[in-house]
């Protein structure tokens, strides 16, 4: 790679990896055939490594959240103009941000604390480095990235982009996920099931680079991080106390992990299992109890999961076409089948994913109510 001074736009974001993303593009490789940055956040480690010259035929960048910014950036901000940083205009580009309009969701980063939204925080009232002018820059820089490659922009959830997409050898795929343990603000942590991802990456064809911190569940999975760095206490955002490491994983790395290739199947629970069979263990028994019961669990999950996504999910959605403005209704059915509304959602930990199934609130509200009647 050139010595040449690489200048890329960065925008500030919980959990975001404008300060890192040098370090993460030394792990991508050079060129090939599409790029994928399935959580792009505000899109930091892209425009790394689309200004750094990186080539693949094709980039894509996807989030179920952010992809209306990566929109307002692409088609709105050549000619953008920063509103002056006040509380008066904070609440109105606010209300505006929330009808989608590109200047309100541009001026989103640069006004609200540590460049999260409009619904998470308040005003930024220290502003960093960034005047005016130099924010207006970094988004005209940006658009120009956005067009000139041709990236294509995606709003699913990480794992239908990619099951859409169907990435293979030639491909990179970029993981930065929200956080086990951490309240970033942008993110909740429960917005994606680790358990997946890992089963997801350990068959992947193609090569990817996760970020996370030093937790045990992706060292058992993946082994060592190839590099590994303690987090600056302000930026951790952990629920926990003791200190974190932010964390770099890559494909090459993982396939010298070594891990247990054993497939378990469910197994009811030992009847003998209460609290005077564990202290009868000796320790050797007792790590291996753990290992097992671990082992069952993930499994158990990546089979709920797969059930959920591929058979509830569509099940559902037919039945709420079917029942549209017929009497009984979508809720009435499934109240019919013992399926409590409330209950059915929090099956669903993606936000947007349970919104399809289940509204928020009112109409199951309103369903609840005409059955008392």
């Amino acid at each position: 790679m050139s010595t040449r001074k690489v200048v890329a736009p960065t925008f500030r974001y919980p959990g975001g990896k404008g300060s890192r993303s040098p370090k993460i593009i030394q792990y991508i490789p050079k060129r090939g055939r599409k790029f994928f940055d399935v959580f792009a956040g505000r899109l930091n480690v892209t425009f790394r490594a689309l200004a750094d010259g990186m080539v693949f035929d094709e980039w894509i960048i996807n989030d179920i959240n952010r992809a209306p910014f990566f929109r307002a950036l692409r088609d709105h901000g050549d000619g953008f103009k920063a509103s002056p940083k006040t509380q008066e205009e904070f609440h109105r580009l606010s209300a505006l941000a929330k009808q989608g309009d590109p200047h309100a969701l541009l001026m989103e980063p640069y006004l609200c604390f540590n460049g999260s939204t409009f619904d998470r925080c308040g005003l930024s009232t220290g502003g960093g480095r960034r005047s005016p002018e130099s924010y207006e820059r970094n988004v005209r820089l940006a658009c120009n990235l956005l067009r000139n490659n041709n990236v294509r922009i995606t709003q699913l959830d990480w794992l239908d982009c990619l099951e859409a997409e169907q990435p293979g050898q030639d491909d990179f795929v970029m993981v930065d996920g929200p956080y086990i343990d951490c309240e970033v603000g942008a993110y909740e942590s429960e917005s994606i099931c680790p358990t997946e991802l890992i089963d997801y990456l350990q068959r992947a064809k193609f090569t990817w680079v996760f970020t996370e911190h030093k937790q045990p569940m992706y060292l058992q999975a993946f082994g060592e991080p190839v590099y590994q760095q303690k987090a600056q206490r302000s930026s951790q955002h952990s629920i926990q106390s003791e200190d974190q490491f932010e964390c770099i994983w890559t494909s090459e790395g993982a396939k010298g992990a070594k891990r247990d290739s054993v497939t378990v199947s469910p197994l009811p629970v030992p009847d003998d299992r209460k609290d005077t069979f564990y202290v009868s263990l000796d320790d050797e028994a007792l790590l291996r109890e753990i290992r097992e019961c671990a082992e069952m669990i993930t499994e158990s999950r990546n089979q709920m999961n797969k059930e959920m996504r591929k058979r509830l999910l569509p099940a559902l959605i037919e039945l709420k076409k079917r029942t549209y403005r017929k009497v009984p209704g979508y809720y009435e059915t499934l109240a019919a089948m013992g399926l409590n509304p409330a209950t059915v959602r929090q099956w669903f930990y993606r936000s947007y994913t349970a919104d399809e199934v289940i509204s928020d609130g009112g109409e199951a509200a309103g369903a609840a109510l005409r059955r008392r009647r």
